[in-house]
């Protein structure tokens, strides 16, 4: 559990800063290893949707853990006590990832109108910050989430 946490918090800091020189790249117009701003930014979906995707099978299979093992043991009021913790601990989490892969899905569909000239630039440019900004406070909420079913897990081990 401790090792899939930490690489979740790995991937979380690699797509913050991809995001950034990403974002970096498409107001400076400067290439990054010799790519456009559209194959860097596609690059970076790419390993963000993944980043996002490994995160949510931790807090799925960490409520899936906890419910097998109480399962497994006897059923008291404190038991099921903590699984209903974790399962809103889940819940309180994926719901902000997947706004946040919306947001960044809706950026990402706009910078490829913009390539066709099909919307105005502050439209995409717009989205990219307000993705960006629920991007910090779901790296927040994912931190907090962390913490939470760490806390579950110690306690159900006791």
């Amino acid at each position: 559990m401790w090792l899939f946490m930490y690489v979740c918090y790995f991937m979380g800091i690699g797509t913050y800063t991809l995001f950034v020189m990403s974002g970096l790249q498409g107001i400076f117009g400067f290439s990054v290893m010799g790519t456009s701003h559209a194959t860097f930014s596609f690059l970076t979906t790419i390993i963000y949707l993944f980043s996002q995707t490994v995160t949510i099978f931790f807090f799925i299979g960490t409520s899936t853990n906890i419910r097998e093992y109480i399962s497994a043991r006897q059923q008291t009021p404190q038991t099921s006590e903590l699984l209903s913790q974790a399962r809103f601990v889940r819940s309180r989490v994926s719901g902000q990832i997947y706004l946040n892969i919306l947001l960044f899905l809706i950026q990402a569909v706009l910078g490829g109108a913009i390539a066709a000239s099909a919307v105005p630039r502050f439209l995409h440019g717009s989205m990219v910050l307000a993705a960006f900004l629920h991007f910090h406070y779901m790296l927040w909420r994912e931190h907090l989430g962390f913490r939470d079913m760490t806390k579950i897990v110690i306690k159900m081990t006791k």
